[in-house]
C-alpha cells in the first residue's frame, strides 16, 4: 500500500507539471520566483550560481544584491472592477544580501555568494495597474486564465510585454544586531508615481534576458521580470536599484490538488474526467 501511495504520489506530481501549462489557470495563482542567472553581478551570468540575485539595491557605497531563497513566490489576482489603488500581483518571501565570504562577514565583495551568514529579510512587493505591449493578449482582457500560455506563445520578442505601472516594495530584516544593507527599505516604482502611471517601470517577458546561447535549452522557457525602483516616497535614481528575476512556467498546486496528490488520487480523477 506504502508503495502504491508513492507511486500514485509521483505519478499526480509529473500529471500535474505535465498539465499546468495546458490550460487556464483559476485566480489567484501562484508561481514561484527566483534569482536571475544573467545579472550583471552574478559571479557567472551564463550560469545558474550563489550569486544570482533577484533585487539589487545598490548605495552610494557600491553594488548590494539580494538571492531569492526557495519560499520566494509571486501570486496574481483578478479582482472585479479594479482601479490604480488595486493590488494586481504580490511577491512574498525571504531574500538575502549577498554580504559574506569565506566564512566571515566582509560587506559585499567579488566573492559573495550565498550562504548561511547572510543577513535575510522578508521581502512584501505589491503591483498595481496591469497592461501589455506588443499585441500577445489579442482582445483579452488582463488578467485572464492563458495569459502566460499566451506570452510564451508570442515567442521572444521584444515588444511582448506584461507590466504595472505601479509598485511598492518593503524590506523587514529577520535579524538582530546591525545591518551590512545600509540602503532604504521602502521602496516604490521607477518612472512613474500614483499619479501618473508609468508601464514601462515593471514589466514581464518570456525569456527576458535569457536568449543568449548558454540558455538554449527548454527548461529556460520562462517567464523573466524586470523592474526599477527608488526609495518611497519618489526618491530619485541615482543607483542601480531594480528586480530581475524569472517564475515557474508552471503554478504552484492548489491546496486540494495537494490534498489528493497525497493521497495519490489525482491522477484516477482527471483519468476520469
Amino acid at each position: 500500500m506504502r508503495a502504491f501511495k508513492s507511486l500514485g504520489l509521483a505519478i499526480g506530481l509529473a500529471v500535474l507539471a505535465g498539465s499546468a501549462v495546458a490550460g487556464p489557470v483559476a485566480f489567484p495563482v501562484t508561481y514561484r520566483a527566483y534569482s536571475h542567472p544573467n545579472g550583471s553581478h552574478s559571479a557567472n551570468p551564463n550560469a545558474v550560481d550563489n550569486r544570482d540575485y533577484g533585487l539589487r539595491l545598490d548605495t552610494g557605497s557600491g553594488p548590494n544584491t539580494f538571492h531569492f531563497l526557495p519560499d520566494v513566490a509571486m501570486t496574481f489576482y483578478n479582482p472585479p472592477a479594479p482601479n490604480n489603488n488595486t493590488v494586481m500581483a504580490r511577491i512574498t518571501g525571504t531574500i538575502a544580501h549577498l554580504q559574506s565570504s569565506n566564512g566571515a562577514v566582509v560587506g559585499y565583495s567579488a566573492n559573495s555568494g550565498y550562504d548561511a551568514l547572510d543577513q535575510t529579510y522578508r521581502l512584501d512587493a505589491t503591483f498595481r495597474v496591469i497592461g501589455s505591449s506588443g499585441g500577445w493578449n489579442g482582445a483579452n482582457a488582463l488578467p485572464y486564465g492563458n495569459m502566460f500560455n499566451d506570452l510564451i506563445a508570442g515567442g521572444v520578442n521584444a515588444n511582448n510585454k506584461l507590466s504595472f505601472s505601479l509598485s511598492d516594495a518593503s524590506l523587514t530584516p529577520l535579524f538582530g544586531g546591525a545591518a551590512v544593507f545600509n540602503g532604504a527599505l521602502q521602496w516604490d516604482e521607477y518612472p512613474g508615481s500614483d499619479a501618473n502611471p508609468d508601464p514601462g517601470s515593471f514589466y514581464m517577458r518570456f525569456r527576458d534576458r535569457l536568449t543568449n546561447p548558454a540558455f538554449n535549452s527548454a527548461a529556460w522557457d520562462v517567464i523573466g521580470a524586470a523592474g526599477w525602483l527608488e526609495p518611497s516616497p519618489d526618491g530619485g535614481h541615482p543607483h542601480t536599484t531594480d528586480f530581475l528575476f524569472y517564475i515557474d512556467r508552471n503554478p504552484v498546486p492548489e491546496p486540494a490538488s495537494l490534498v489528493l496528490l497525497a493521497a495519490g488520487l489525482l491522477p484516477l480523477l482527471r483519468r476520469r474526467g
